[in-house]
């Protein structure tokens, strides 16, 4: 006889060993799977009513074929694609599922989205692939791109590439919604221009360009200067939020006056390098920390290499948010000379003029956690008050180049309230960046930066 039920209901029903079934079968109104439907059409060879079914998962091709096993489909229904379907497999749900919803990732080449936006218009383009709540883009090699702009909804863009490319400014403004880049190859090497990340281009070249990621070896970015080689550069990297799996970002300058901003995922994450370039012009370096990514674990740390940094006329300033990393009524502690000091404010910066050696060019001092912490516990004693951030300036000898480095590293000791701070206290640390061949003592308040040069988000 005739049968009706949910999906699940029926499948159950039909489980096990039992007689063919030759009746009618009504699925109830609800959510189902291609695997369910297929389950109902193998055990059954009456017709089935599948008019009340409300959202339909499965892959594109079986969402197709569950819908070829119904005498009766749906006339709106919602898709939820699993996997990852191509432009003309989610074009093909689209023209089955009537005015329902398609919710999936969509991955396809850079030639076959480009054919789809110029034959669409930009409403069509909107409703179709704005029901994606993804667009991977893989084989870029220079594709206009810059339809995306027609798709308003909540959908992000990403960019897939196995090889190395370049990425010209007009390019940039091209791919302009594309939030995230994701490197699957070994040793590829991306360039961008530094005119792409300027302040007046920040909403019109890679605006919503967040994430740069590898799953690979190897991973190079670079982001070049622009212009003449003495005309100066604003280079605003502040949008960069991930960088994960890279082994190097580079950023360089020119021999006129830059401004320089990288985010805290770049400051961070110890892959980074900065050539400021050897000139007579006042360079004005920002580097960003998120106290939140602080590590108080056992492990290994690694800085921002900034190069020609010139003490008696070039900038840096170290933000924490909106926050300078000396402000809050805080004056630059220098010149310690290995003495301690007992801290009850937040935001205070310490330098101190002794130095350790190491013995090889390739190798960072203060490279562990251990050590950082070591070297905060030895020159604060007592925490106490609103005491928390503490930028700290260590000098390290290298015998090998025979140059002084400065190390920057920070601390929160929130909450910290011993007699004496111990390196074994739960305070955590944080890697910012290693100025190469900076005298001890050097760094000193006209370097420090207490707000941000003007257009830097």
């Amino acid at each position: 006889g005739a049968l009706s039920g949910s999906a699940a209901d029926l499948v159950l029903a039909f489980a096990g060993t039992v007689t063919p079934h030759t009746g009618a079968v009504t699925i109830s109104a609800g959510s189902v799977t291609t695997a369910e439907i297929n389950t109902i059409n193998n055990e059954s060879s009456g017709a089935i009513n599948g008019s009340a079914i409300t959202t339909i998962t499965g892959s594109a091709a079986d969402i197709v074929t569950a819908l070829s096993q119904l005498d009766t489909d749906p006339t709106n229904f919602n898709a939820v694609i699993t996997g990852t379907p191509t432009i003309a497999q989610f074009t093909a749900i689209d023209n089955l599922n009537g005015n329902g919803t398609i919710t999936a990732t969509i991955n396809d080449s850079a030639s076959a989205l480009l054919t789809t936006l110029t034959n669409l218009n930009s409403s069509d383009t909107n409703a179709l692939l704005g029901q994606a709540t993804k667009i991977q883009i893989t084989n870029y090699s220079g594709q206009n791109l810059s339809d995306l702009s027609d798709i308003t909804t909540a959908t992000t863009f990403e960019l897939i590439t196995s090889s190395s490319l370049n990425f010209t400014h007009a390019q940039a403004a091209e791919l302009n919604k594309i939030n995230k880049i994701s490197i699957t190859g070994n040793n590829v090497s991306l360039t961008m221009s530094g005119e792409s990340f300027t302040p007046a281009n920040s909403s019109s070249h890679f605006g919503s360009l967040t994430e740069i990621e590898s799953s690979g070896s190897g991973s190079a970015v670079t982001v070049s200067d622009y212009g003449t080689s003495s005309d100066g550069s604003t280079i605003d990297l502040k949008g960069i939020t991930n960088v994960t799996g890279l082994s190097s970002f580079t950023v360089a300058g020119d021999t006129g006056a830059n401004i320089i901003q990288l985010s805290s995922a770049l400051t961070q994450a110890g892959i980074a390098s900065v050539d400021l370039k050897s000139d007579n012009a006042t360079d004005k370096l920002i580097l960003n920390a998120d106290k939140t990514t602080f590590t108080g674990s056992s492990g290994s740390l690694s800085y921002t290499t900034v190069s020609n940094f010139d003490t008696s006329k070039d900038d840096i300033g170290v933000f924490y948010g909106n926050d300078t990393a000396y402000s809050g009524g805080n004056s630059p502690t220098t010149r310690l000379l290995s003495g301690i000091k007992a801290v009850s404010s937040d935001l205070l910066m310490i330098e101190e003029d002794v130095s350790t050696s190491i013995a090889t060019s390739n190798s960072n001092a203060y490279d562990t956690v251990a050590e950082v912490k070591s070297k905060i516990a030895g020159v604060i004693t007592q925490v106490s008050g609103s005491a928390d951030r503490i930028l700290m300036a260590e000098h390290a000898y290298n015998t090998v180049t025979e140059q002084y480095d400065n190390y920057l590293f920070a601390a929160s000791v929130e909450g910290i309230t011993p007699s004496n701070l111990e390196s074994s206290d739960t305070f955590e640390v944080a890697s910012i960046a290693k100025l190469v061949n900076t005298s001890v003592g050097s760094l000193d308040m006209p370097n420090l930066v207490h707000s941000k040069p003007s257009g830097l988000s």
